[in-house]
């Protein structure tokens, strides 16, 4: 059994005016014992707006006020960082104890990666948001694009190299 630990600090703010015009913003930072010294510290944040259009003046009375009950514009952006999977004291090469014909023994139990970075997920979502029949009937409409740096993967490694099963990269 081993130990880890993942340190976050993080806020946020939000701003609505008017009931029509919305923003949010957050940041966080995170430390995390899986990872190398040089990076174990991690910053993401991310900011929203939205639009309530049916709120506005020239709303009412139009013929989209006939069609829709509501309808929003809304688009976000952030940075998301990861390290899920990866196991205690991931960044270091650590050695085990066993018994072999009755005699100790020391073994490699696990191969370390000192160059060990987060993961970053990059989002963005753009959508709009409807209601139609006085909102008994919302929808949504939606793009999503996620970008991942730094995908953490085990690479298996070669039984003739003496190694364990995998190395992370």
């Amino acid at each position: 059994i081993g130990e880890s630990y993942l340190y976050s600090t993080f806020g946020r703010a939000q701003y609505n005016f008017d009931r029509k015009y919305f923003l949010s913003a957050n940041l966080r930072r995170d430390g995390a014992s899986q990872l190398g010294t040089n990076s174990k510290y991690g910053t993401f944040w991310g900011a929203s707006a939205g639009w309530e259009i049916s709120r506005e003046k020239f709303w009412e009375g139009s013929f989209l006020e006939k069609a829709f009950s509501s309808l929003k514009l809304r688009g976000s952006y952030g940075k998301v960082g990861n390290i899920g999977g990866l196991g205690n004291f991931a960044s270091l090469s650590t050695f085990g104890s066993g018994l072999y014909g009755g005699n100790g023994t020391v073994a490699f139990n696990q191969v370390g990666n000192p160059n060990l970075t987060w993961e970053t997920s990059k989002k963005t979502d753009i959508g709009i948001n409807f209601g139609i029949l006085n909102n008994r009937i919302t929808g949504e409409l939606t793009w999503y694009k996620s970008d991942i740096d730094g995908l953490l993967l085990f690479v298996p490694a070669p039984p003739s190299a003496g190694l364990p099963s995998s190395i992370p990269t």
